[in-house]
C-alpha cells in the first residue's frame, strides 16, 4: 500500500530537454610560455644581385713605362710624366731601382756639374741586336731616350704586374702591357719593368 504512489510519479516524469545556445565568448586567457625551438628551416635560393655601392676611399698608384700618357681606363688619370733615369751600369753603388723623374724638377740645393757620389743618369733602350734575325720588337728605339708616365687610379685598390701574360685575371683591369726589361747580363742588376708594347719616343 506504501509503494504505489512513488511508481505512478515515476512513469509521469518527462524526457530531457534540448541543449540550449552556446553562451558568448569569454575574455581571452593569459598568454602562455614559449614553445619549444623548431628545426632550423631549408636555405633559400639567392636573391637578385643588387647594384653597386658606392666608391670607398683608396687608390692606386703604378708607373707606366716606356709612355707619357696614362691608359683610358675608367678612374685612371696622369699624375706626372717625365724620364725613365737610374745608376750607370757598371759602377757598382748607387740604386737597383728605375726612376721616373719628372720633366719640371725642384731644386732645393742645386750645384752645376755632376756630382760624384751617387749620380742619376737618363736610361735609353739598347734594343739594336747585331744578329737582324734575332732582332728584337723594339729595334726602332734603340738609343732613344725612355719616357715614363706615373698614374694613379682611384677606383682600384691594388696593382700588380704579371710577367709573361698579356691579360689579367677576369676580376682585374688590365692598364696596358709590354715587354719585360732590365739591364744586360753583363751590367749590375737592376729590377725588372713592363715597358709598354707601344712606347713613345
Amino acid at each position: 500500500e506504501n509503494s504505489a504512489p512513488y511508481r505512478f510519479i515515476d512513469f509521469l516524469r518527462g524526457r530531457d530537454g534540448r541543449d540550449g545556445q552556446d553562451g558568448l565568448d569569454g575574455s581571452p586567457g593569459p598568454r602562455g610560455p614559449p614553445g619549444r625551438e623548431g628545426k632550423t628551416g631549408e636555405r633559400g635560393e639567392f636573391g637578385v644581385q643588387g647594384p653597386p655601392g658606392p666608391q670607398g676611399p683608396g687608390g692606386a698608384v703604378y708607373t707606366r713605362w716606356g709612355k707619357t700618357t696614362c691608359p683610358d681606363t675608367e678612374g685612371t688619370e696622369l699624375v706626372y710624366a717625365g724620364r725613365v733615369g737610374g745608376s750607370v751600369h757598371g759602377q757598382k753603388g748607387g740604386g737597383s731601382n728605375h726612376l721616373c723623374m719628372p720633366d719640371d724638377p725642384d731644386y732645393s740645393s742645386y750645384t752645376p756639374g755632376v756630382q760624384g757620389a751617387s749620380p742619376i743618369h737618363g736610361a735609353e733602350f739598347e734594343t739594336d741586336i747585331s744578329n737582324p734575325n734575332i732582332r728584337g720588337p723594339l729595334s726602332s728605339f734603340h738609343d732613344q731616350n725612355i719616357p715614363c708616365a706615373v698614374c694613379s687610379t682611384a677606383v682600384r685598390a691594388q696593382v700588380l704586374m704579371i710577367p709573361a701574360k698579356t691579360q689579367c685575371p677576369s676580376s682585374w683591369t688590365r692598364e696596358y702591357s709590354g715587354y719585360l726589361m732590365a739591364n744586360y747580363r753583363e751590367h749590375h742588376r737592376t729590377m725588372f719593368e713592363c715597358v709598354d708594347g707601344n712606347p713613345d719616343t
